[in-house]
């Protein structure tokens, strides 16, 4: 069983007043958002498919609440200095330059 946001017998006017983009939704719908009868009653009086319009204004709730949500945790990254060594860097530089001269020769 799908689970809603909003109940069929939810009024209206509630339902635009506590989400957001939910008048647009309703506008689309030929729906007044100021009216205070039910989604049931409008959607059949409108000639509404009460599942879409239940499926979109689901829709929208979701999309509100993912924007609402914080953002995840992560691990923040250490960085550390590195130490280097000046003897190791001197016999990397020594090698470096005897192994060009037995090319060049």
């Amino acid at each position: 069983m799908t689970r809603r946001n909003y109940e069929e017998q939810a009024t209206v006017d509630k339902v635009a007043r506590d989400l957001p983009g939910a008048g647009n939704i309703l506008h689309q719908h030929g729906i007044n958002a100021t009216t205070r009868y039910s989604l049931a009653n409008i959607a059949a009086a409108t000639s509404t498919n009460m599942d879409e319009l239940m499926a979109r204004l689901d829709v929208q709730a979701r999309r509100i609440a993912q924007r609402a949500a914080p953002a995840p945790q992560t691990k923040p990254i250490e960085i550390r200095p590195v130490e280097v060594k000046p003897a190791i860097v001197e016999h990397v530089t020594v090698e470096f330059v005897e192994e060009e001269a037995e090319l060049v020769a």
